[in-house]
């Protein structure tokens, strides 16, 4: 009825939100202005708009559709925080490229918007977006220190979540049923701890036995969607129908109200598509064909499914930060890298041997390589932002006072400000 309706919500929740939050509240109607105005409305409207308000919810949707229409602490600091980075770089030439990322390449154009945004604070002079480099290639970001040229690559590899046995079977277990149902069903199951066998297949025959009682039901997407969840000592479970998207569109995933917040990146563990005749393999991406149901898993809080020690993940990442730092030669200035890695988190421990060799392997080779930042974003339950943990490799010999100075700034910022 009303195009603007989303922004509407968004809005009004985002303002109930400021104090709390501790933002400036004219920062809600500007960003809007600045995200409509950069993104086209329609295109932000569209990334928003699910098939019906109320228990459905965008699963693994683009991101900025997640910020309007979910509009929770997170969801408004990332779009106040999206909104401030491409305010500063709103006269950049490369600006139209920008947003061209944000739209299809999200995580490592804001992780370039992200660090543009820090290196404002140390440079000397306003950083380039876009620079030129050696044959013919373009970096990400150039700035000037202390009379040296630094030219930076930003980097978002992709993830590949490591599993457990009862996990993956769990996942498996849970398609085949649903598989040959009628409806499309939607799952997610959030473990509070890891599955033994037995409570694996009876957590699977309840979730059975809800998918076939909800298939019966005569629904065809009028009025909110068959639902039901389970909870239990170690999972709670959605169950849901759901409906498919609109053609070339996105599947909507359905979860239970009851169901908890969608957890850390690292704790998805698992997302599968399956459709009628068979199971796919692991696919992490979004929802691509409508007729397809979806299963989700979240690991416990306490165990990602991450090693503790991560010598050997970093060293998987070097051949890939070489080719990296190659493509981004220059013969007037020192390379920075900075990398999107969940290796870089706090509880995870590199140990010395590991990072000199990383280091030699880098810096040994390269020649003007100034250093590398391993980076992970995370949301600040305490300051209620979004901040970045960062794990520096720096090249004594060239000094690294940048990369230094990053470190320091990022312990003290805020995006957008915390007010007293």
């Amino acid at each position: 009825m009303f195009e603007e309706e989303p922004l509407d919500r968004f809005r009004h929740r985002a303002l109930a939100l400021a104090s709390r939050m501790r933002f400036d509240p004219f920062l809600v109607n500007e960003a809007i202005a600045i995200l409509t105005c950069s993104l086209e409305m329609e295109w932000v409207i569209d990334q928003a708009v699910t098939h019906r308000r109320g228990v459905p919810l965008p699963f693994l949707n683009h991101p900025v559709g997640e910020m309007v229409h979910i509009a929770g602490e997170n969801q408004a600091a990332a779009a106040l925080e999206l909104a401030q980075y491409l305010k500063k770089v709103s006269n950049s030439r490369a600006f139209a490229t920008v947003v061209a990322g944000i739209k299809a390449q999200y995580r490592q154009t804001l992780l370039q918007l992200a660090f543009h945004y820090r290196i404002a604070l140390i440079a000397d002079g306003q950083p380039i977006l876009e620079p030129p480099v050696d044959d013919g290639r373009m970096a990400d970001i150039q700035f000037q220190r202390s009379n040296q040229i630094y030219v930076v690559e930003c980097y978002a590899p992709g993830v590949r979540n490591r599993t457990l046995d009862e996990v993956q079977w769990l996942t498996s277990q849970t398609m085949k049923p649903i598989r040959e149902l009628e409806g499309i069903l939607s799952i997610g199951i959030q473990l509070h701890s890891l599955p033994t066998a037995a409570e694996r297949k009876e957590l699977v025959r309840q979730i059975t036995n809800i998918a076939k009682r909800l298939d019966r039901v005569d629904w065809r997407g009028d009025g909110p969607p068959p639902t039901e969840i389970i909870a239990s000592d170690f999972a709670c479970v959605s169950v849901s129908r759901t409906i498919a998207g609109r053609p070339g569109g996105q599947a909507h995933a359905v979860l239970h109200p009851s169901f908890p917040n969608l957890g850390r990146p690292d704790q998805l563990s698992i997302f599968k598509q399956v459709p009628r005749s068979e199971v796919t393999q692991l696919d992490l991406t979004a929802i691509q064909a409508a007729p397809l149901d979806h299963v989700a898993v979240w690991l416990p809080d306490e165990h990602s499914g991450l090693p503790d020690v991560i010598d050997e993940q970093v060293h998987q990442l070097v051949p890939k930060l070489k080719r990296k730092l190659a493509q981004i030669r220059s013969k007037n200035a020192y390379r920075i890298l900075i990398v999107d890695t969940w290796t870089a988190g706090s509880r995870f421990r590199l140990s010395e041997d590991a990072q000199a060799k990383v280091e030699q392997a880098l810096f040994g080779v390269h020649s003007n390589v100034a250093g590398v930042l391993l980076v992970t974003r995370h949301f600040d339950k305490e300051i209620k932002r979004h901040r970045y943990q960062i794990r520096p490799l720096v090249n004594i010999e060239l000094g690294g006072s940048p990369i230094v100075d990053l470190v320091e700034v990022e312990t003290k910022l805020t995006v957008p400000e915390v007010l007293a």
